[in-house]
């Protein structure tokens, strides 16, 4: 019988189960105070009923008697340990990319996101909040999304937050908006890098946990009071025996739940890994056909391990040699059988072979 970590298996069960019972996150929170990352400094902004009332802007050399005068000018207008505080960065701070994904990869974006992010981001992953929103279906290829991802560095995030709390604020949350919708009245173009507020489902498994540590002591009382009457009756002996062969089956039921339960598990691993591995041999794909000119195509498409097997069709396929070697995803290109012309054709059959380099090897292994 294979070894089963019981505590693994208890904190997947909970957050399973916390995922299901958590009502959903609403798409957008309100603000009453909005603290705005500008080219001229950090801009303060507050929300009077329907009208909306500028507090102040610190730049970037301030004195500290402006920190100190703007600082009071939030007190007056902010009640005291306000919650709907909003930090909004500019394109100064962050950068931003759309990128396409297969519709069938959408319940496992979060790690294609991830996966594309060291080529989007100039900074290391550990040192990078990122964020993304589906715009919808790519109008050249219906069967892909495009994802737009806004990602900026944690020191410069510290940055503004470190602003923001010198004034007596404290974000929530922290979000970009588009060039185009600068003021954030369109929520489809705001994108949230990280959020303070307290996570739901982890709430929720926090009192799942104390309601089942409950059950168990209660259980456990009940188990010892019923003990406590068979010893005290020796007349309900029989039901005891009764209720243990039923406890036995469903021990039995348990562990035969809990294996399939387990392979269950090691098939969606295996089935996140293929998808999260799909886009980046598109993308390998993509260069090779931007690569190639015009005056030739491609019919077949081996990759095996390090290699690429190329074969396809051209006025002239020895000028395709340079052309590949001059990409970041292919080295020591060169034919792998000699190249053909059949009877009455103006093209001739190549048959290519190059190692696949650097990124793309790792993007595209599975």
């Amino acid at each position: 019988m294979p070894h089963i970590d019981v505590r693994r298996l208890y904190a997947w069960w909970i957050d399973e189960l916390a995922k299901t019972l958590t009502p959903a996150r609403k798409a957008q929170r309100g603000w009453k105070t909005l603290v705005s990352s500008t080219a001229t400094g950090i801009e303060v902004r507050h929300k009077h009923g329907s009208s909306v009332v500028q507090l102040g802007t610190l730049g970037p050399d301030a004195k500290p008697s402006e920190v100190a005068g703007l600082k009071k000018r939030v007190a007056r207008s902010v009640e005291a340990n306000a919650k709907d505080v909003l930090l909004r960065l500019s394109e100064a701070d962050v950068v931003e990319r759309v990128i396409q994904i297969p519709k069938a990869a959408t319940d496992v974006i979060g790690p294609v996101v991830r996966n594309q992010l060291e080529r989007i981001a100039p900074w290391p992953e550990a040192e990078t909040c990122f964020g993304y929103r589906i715009v919808g279906v790519n109008e050249k290829s219906p069967g892909h999304l495009d994802v737009r991802i806004v990602a900026t560095s944690r020191k410069i995030m510290d940055a503004k937050l470190a602003e923001a709390r010198s004034l007596g604020l404290e974000p929530w949350s922290v979000e970009f908006a588009s060039a185009s919708d600068p003021e954030g009245q369109n929520a489809s173009s705001l994108v949230e890098l990280m959020s303070m507020a307290p996570d739901p489902k982890r709430r929720t498994a926090e009192i799942l946990r104390g309601a089942l540590a409950a059950l168990v002591v209660g259980c456990a009382a009940i188990g010892g009071f019923g003990a406590y009457l068979v010893w005290d009756r020796q007349s309900q002996r029989d039901e005891l025996a009764e209720r243990i062969a039923l406890v036995s089956a469903r021990v039995e039921v348990s562990r035969q739940l809990t294996q399939r339960n387990a392979e269950l598990r090691r098939q969606h691993t295996r089935l996140i890994g293929q998808k999260t591995a799909s886009p980046a041999v598109m993308v390998l794909i993509e260069r090779l056909s931007e690569a190639l000119p015009d005056t030739a195509y491609l019919t077949e498409l081996e990759i095996h391990d390090r290699e690429a097997r190329i074969i396809g069709k051209s006025e002239n396929s020895t000028g395709l040699i340079p052309v590949l070697e001059e990409t970041s995803e292919f080295g020591d290109v060169r034919f792998s059988a000699p190249t053909t012309r059949e009877e009455g054709e103006s093209m001739e059959t190549f048959s290519i072979i190059a190692k696949i380099e650097g990124r793309a090897l790792r993007e595209g292994s599975p």
